[in-house]
C-alpha cells in the first residue's frame, strides 16, 4: 500500500511530527518545510525539516524515501562545531523528517544584507563555514548546495552549515543525482536570474530564531515589504529535475557529472567572492549566459572601489578553476591559504634578549654562488638554560627531576603535560622568529619597523618562558601542582603576529635611562606573574610591592597600572576581595589616564568576576561587562581576553541563578577558546567544566555529560589522571551521572576524586564536594550506611569551613541515609526539617529544589516542617 503525502494542515501549530510538537512553520522550499517544534522528551526547542522524497528514476516513491532516510541518517553522524547538529531522523507518512538544532540567529546571506561588513569579518565567517565543509568531506559527505543561505550565524556568533547532501535525494532522471541542466530550464523561471521564491513574511513565525532551507533564500527570515532576493540566489526546480542553486554550481555539475568535494570548493569560492565583492564572480543576464561564463571560466574583474586585498582574490580564483584538478587539493588547504596573509605570515612567538636576527648573507661573506639566497638563522643556543630539546639535558631535565623528586603521585603526568605544552610553545616561538626575519630580509614584504615590533613582542614572550622556567626548576610542591596551569597562562605566541595590535601597543619612553628602568620593572612584573601562576603567592606579593613603589617613584604611569593590575590578581588569589576590587579600580583608572587600554581591558574583565561572582553585585558586573566590551572593541583582537570576559560574566550570571544566560555565555567563551587555542588546550577544559556544571543545574544532563567527558579527556591528557585538577572534573561528572541514574559510574568517579583530594591535601573543604555525590550514589545503590559515613564527613567539613550554602543539601542527603540505614530516625527528621528551613532563601533553583524535596520527604514520613 502506498502511503499518502502529509499536508500542511496536518502539521499546523499544535500538531506533531513524530514526538515533536509543532510551534509553527518558519520556512518552505523545494525540498519541504521547516518547522519550529518542541521536544517534550528533552525539554527543548528544535527545528524539524519535513522533506519531500519524490520518486526515484523508476518512479518508485518508496525507494526514493529510503535513500533520503539513509542520507539523513548519515547527516546525523556528522558532528562538528560548524555543522548544525542533527538529533533525530524518522518517517512521517511518505516523508522523512530531520530534527536538528534550532538556531537563534539568521542565515549568513541575511547577515550580509543587513549591514556593511568588512572583508575581515566576511572571511572570518566563511572560514568557520569552510571548516564545517571540510569536516563533512573528511566524513565522505558532500554538500552539493553550499551558499550563504545554507549557513546559519547564531546570535552567539557561532557559524554552522546545514543540509549536507540532502539535495541529491530529490528525484532525478539522470545518472547524476543533480541531473544535467535541461535546456528548458536555462532561461529561468521568469526568464532572468532573480527567480527565487521566498516564504512571505506574514507566514513566518517569530520565534526568535530561524533555520533556512537549502533551496530557497531567507526562509523564516522576516523580510521587509517589497524586499527581494539578490541576483545570485537562483533555485531551479523542474518536474524530474533538481539542480540545487545554479548560481553556485561547479562547471562539472552543469555538464552532468557527479558533484564531489571539489564541486563544494567551487560553490564555496563563489559564495565568498560574492560576499566580498558584492557581485557574482561570473554574472550573466540569464541562466544561459551564467552557464556559458562558468563553463569558460570567465571571471569578472573586481570592482574598482574594492578594499579586498589582491591575495584573497588570487586564492579564490584557484578555487574557481573550470578543471576540478586545478583547484585547491582540499578544503583544508584552501582554508589555510585564506587564513594566511602572505604579507603577514603566521608569525610565532620568538623570545630573545636584544633584538638579534642572525642573517647569514652568503654574498657578504664572499661565498655566494649563482642563485644563492640569504638565510635567516636563529642562534642554536636560544633556549639553553630555559627549555632545551628533549634528550639534551640542561634546564629541561632538571625541571623533570625536581618535579618527580616531590613524590607527588601526579608528578610524572604533570611533567609530561608540561613538556608537551612548552615544546609546542618553543616550536611556535622558533617558527615566528624565522618568519619575522625572512619577511623583512628575504621576502621584502615587511618593513623594518614591523620587524622591530614583532621582535620586541617575541622578546617579551621569551622573558615569560624564562621566568616560568626559573620558578619551576626550584621544584617545590606548589609549583608542581600548578606547573601545567602556569604553562597554559603564557601569553600565546600568536599575539606577535597581530601587527595592528602591536602598533597600537604601549610605546616605551624615548629617553634611554627611563626606558631601561621601565624595561627592568616590566621584566620584574613578568617574574611576579610566573610566581603567581606557580602558586608562590607570598613571594609574589612581596616582590610586586617593591615593583609598585619603584614604578611610582619613577613616575611612569603605564608601568604603575601594570603593577597594580598584577597586585589586584594576587589579592584575589589570596582572598582579599575588597582590597582586590580597590586595587583593580586604581589600575584601570591609571591605565585609562595613560592610554594603556590593554591593562584597562584586562582589569575590567577581572572586575566582572570580582563584582559579579565574588560580591554578587550583578548591576556592577554588567557595568564592567559593558566597559570591557567597549575597550576590547577599540583594541581589536585579544580574543583570549574576550573569551575570559564571557567566562567571567557567565560565572556572575550563574552565581545570580541566571543559568540559561550563563550557559549561553560559557558556550560563546568555549567557541572562542577552541578557535584561538585549539580544542585540546587546558584552558578549553576549564570552560567545558563550567558549561557542564550549569547544564546539569538546568536539568540537561545528557548535554552536560558530553561537555564533561570532553573536559576530563583534556585534563587527563595534559595534567595526568591523578592531578588535583582531575578531582574537580570528576566531582562535576559524578553529579551529572547521578542525575542520569548512572549511580555506579558516579560512585567510581566520586571515589577517585576522594582519593585524589585526600592524597594531595588531606581533610580539606575540596574533599566535601567529592563526598556529597559519593553519598548520593551510595544511597541510590542501596548502601545507606556507607552513604551516612561519607555524608557525616562532608557535613563536618562544610561546617568547619563555614560553607553555609552547602549545608541544606548535605543535611537532607544525610537524613535520607540515616533513615535508610535504620539509624537515628529522630535525627534524620531534624536534619531534613532544618534543611528545608535553611533552603527557604535565597530562592535559587538549587535551593528551591532542596526545599521541595525535603518537604515531600517529610510528608511521606508522616512529618511536617
Amino acid at each position: 500500500m502506498v502511503g499518502r503525502m502529509v499536508t500542511e494542515a496536518e502539521v499546523a501549530r499544535g500538531g506533531a511530527i513524530g514526538r515533536y510538537i509543532v510551534l509553527g512553520m518558519v520556512g518552505r522550499g523545494a525540498m519541504g518545510e521547516v518547522y519550529a517544534a518542541y521536544d517534550p522528551q528533552l525539554d527543548r526547542k528544535v527545528a524539524v525539516k519535513l522533506l519531500r522524497a519524490g520518486s526515484d528514476r523508476a518512479g518508485r516513491p518508496g525507494e526514493a524515501k529510503s535513500r533520503l532516510l539513509r542520507e539523513a541518517q548519515a547527516m546525523a553522524k556528522l558532528s562538528h562545531p560548524n555543522v548544525i547538529v542533527v538529533h533525530d531522523v524518522g518517517s512521517f507518512g511518505d516523508q522523512v523528517f530531520v530534527a536538528m538544532d534550532f538556531v537563534d540567529g539568521h542565515t549568513v546571506g541575511y547577515w550580509l544584507h543587513t549591514a556593511s561588513r568588512s572583508w575581515h569579518e566576511i572571511l572570518r565567517v566563511f572560514l568557520a563555514a569552510g571548516r564545517g565543509l571540510a569536516a563533512a568531506h573528511a566524513a565522505h559527505m558532500v554538500h552539493r548546495d553550499f551558499k550563504a543561505e545554507n549557513v546559519m550565524l547564531g546570535h552567539d556568533g557561532q557559524v554552522r552549515v546545514m543540509d549536507f547532501g540532502l539535495a541529491r535525494q530529490l528525484s532525478t532522471t539522470s545518472s547524476n543525482p543533480w541531473g544535467p541542466v535541461p535546456a528548458e530550464a536555462l532561461s529561468g523561471e521568469d526568464g532572468d536570474v532573480d527567480s527565487t521564491r521566498i516564504l512571505p513574511a506574514q507566514q513566518a513565525v517569530p520565534l526568535g530564531g530561524v533555520v533556512a532551507d537549502s533551496s530557497d533564500r531567507g526562509l523564516g527570515i522576516p523580510l521587509l515589504a517589497g524586499q527581494s532576493a539578490d541576483s545570485g540566489q537562483v533555485s531551479l526546480t523542474r518536474t524530474g529535475h533538481v539542480m540545487g542553486t545554479p548560481a553556485y554550481m561547479a562547471p562539472e555539475v552543469f555538464r552532468g557529472h557527479m558533484a564531489d568535494a571539489r564541486s563544494d570548493q567551487f560553490s564555496f569560492c563563489v559564495s565568498v567572492y560574492e560576499a566580498l565583492y558584492g557581485t557574482h564572480p561570473f554574472g550573466g543576464a540569464n541562466l544561459e549566459q551564467l552557464v556559458d561564463k562558468v563553463l569558460r571560466g570567465q571571471v569578472r574583474p573586481p570592482p574598482e572601489t574594492t578594499r579586498v586585498p589582491g591575495w584573497v582574490r588570487r586564492v579564490l580564483l584557484r578555487g574557481l578553476q573550470v578543471d576540478p584538478a586545478a583547484r585547491w587539493p582540499s578544503m583544508d588547504v584552501l582554508l589555510g591559504a585564506l587564513s594566511q596573509n602572505p604579507r603577514l605570515r603566521s608569525l610565532r612567538y620568538l623570545g630573545g634578549g636584544a633584538v638579534v636576527v642572525a642573517i647569514v648573507l652568503a654574498a657578504a661573506l664572499g661565498r655566494q654562488t649563482s642563485g644563492a639566497k640569504p638565510v635567516c638563522v636563529m642562534p642554536a643556543d636560544r633556549f639553553a638554560g630555559v627549555w632545551e630539546p628533549a634528550g639534551q639535558g640542561g634546564r629541561r631535565a632538571r625541571i623533570g627531576e625536581t618535579m618527580r623528586a616531590t613524590g607527588k603521585p601526579y608528578a610524572d603526568g604533570a611533567y609530561t603535560g608540561l613538556a608537551r605544552l612548552l615544546d609546542r610553545y618553543v616550536h611556535d616561538w622558533s617558527a615566528m622568529y624565522r618568519d619575522a626575519c625572512e619577511a623583512t630580509n628575504l621576502r621584502r614584504d615587511q618593513s623594518a619597523e614591523v620587524l622591530d615590533l614583532r621582535m620586541s613582542c617575541l622578546r617579551d614572550r621569551w622573558n615569560e618562558l624564562r621566568a616560568l622556567s626559573d620558578v619551576l626548576v626550584e621544584g617545590q610542591g606548589v609549583a608542581v601542582t600548578n606547573a601545567v596551569a602556569a604553562a597554559t597562562a603564557l601569553t600565546p605566541v600568536e599575539s606577535c603576529a597581530d601587527v595592528s595590535s602591536l602598533r597600537a601597543g604601549l610605546a616605551l619612553p624615548a629617553e634611554l635611562p627611563t626606558r631601561q628602568r621601565v624595561t627592568a620593572l616590566r621584566n620584574q612584573i613578568v617574574e611576579v606573574t610566573a610566581l603567581e601562576n606557580a602558586g608562590h603567592y607570598g613571594r609574589a606579593l612581596e616582590m610586586i610591592g617593591r615593583v609598585l613603589a619603584d614604578g611610582r617613584a619613577l613616575g611612569y604611569r603605564p608601568v604603575v597600572a601594570e603593577a597594580l593590575y598584577c597586585l589586584g590578581r594576587l589579592q584575589i588569589d589570596t582572598g582579599q576581595i575588597v582590597n582586590a576590587s580597590d586595587t583593580l579600580n586604581q589600575s584601570i583608572w591609571t591605565a585609562q589616564a595613560s592610554a594603556h587600554d590593554e591593562v584597562a581591558a584586562e582589569g575590567s574583565v577581572w572586575q566582572i568576576y570580582v563584582s559579579g561572582y565574588l560580591q554578587h553585585d550583578m548591576p556592577q558586573a554588567r557595568r564592567w561587562m559593558g566597559q570591557s566590551q567597549a575597550l576590547l572593541e577599540r583594541l581589536g583582537g585579544h580574543d583570549q581576553v574576550r573569551a575570559w570576559m564571557l567566562n567571567n560574566y557567565a560565572a556572575a550570571l550563574e552565581g545570580a541563578g541566571q543559568h540559561e544566560e550563563a550557559a549561553a555565555e560559557y558556550f560563546r567563551a568555549l567557541q572562542i577558546k577552541e578557535r584561538v587555542l585549539g580544542k585540546d588546550h587546558p584552558d578549553v577544559g576549564y570552560t567545558l567544566e563550567n558549561l557542564a556544571g550549569v547544564l546539569g543545574i538546568l536539568g540537561r544532563p545528557l548535554e552536560a555529560l558530553e561537555f564533561s567527558n570532553r573536559g576530563i579527556d583534556i585534563i587527563d591528557h595534559t595534567f595526568g589522571p591523578w592531578h588535583p585538577e582531575m578531582a574537580v572534573q570528576l566531582v562535576n561528572r559524578a553529579e551529572i551521572l547521578n542525575q542520569l541514574g548512572r549511580h555506579q559510574e558516579a560512585r567510581q568517579d566520586a571515589e577517585r576524586a576522594v582519593v585524589i583530594d585526600e592524597q594531595e591535601v588531606g581533610p580539606d573543604r575540596n574533599l566535601l564536594f567529592a563526598l556529597e555525590p559519593l553519598g548520593e550514589a551510595q544511597i541510590a545503590l542501596g548502601t545507606p550506611k556507607l552513604a551516612a559515613a561519607s555524608l557525616e564527613r562532608a557535613l563536618e567539613l562544610a561546617q568547619s569551613a563555614g560553607l553555609t550554602t552547602e549545608l541544606p543539601r548535605l543535611r537532607f542527603a544525610l537524613a535520607r541515609a540515616l533513615w535508610g540505614s535504620g539509624g537515628d530516625h529522630a535525627r534524620a527528621i531534624r536534619l531534613a526539617s532544618l534543611a528545608a528551613r535553611q533552603a527557604a532563601g535565597p530562592d535559587t533553583p538549587a535551593q528551591a529544589q532542596i526545599r521541595r524535596r525535603a518537604d515531600a520527604w517529610l510528608a511521606s514520613h508522616g512529618r511536617r516542617r
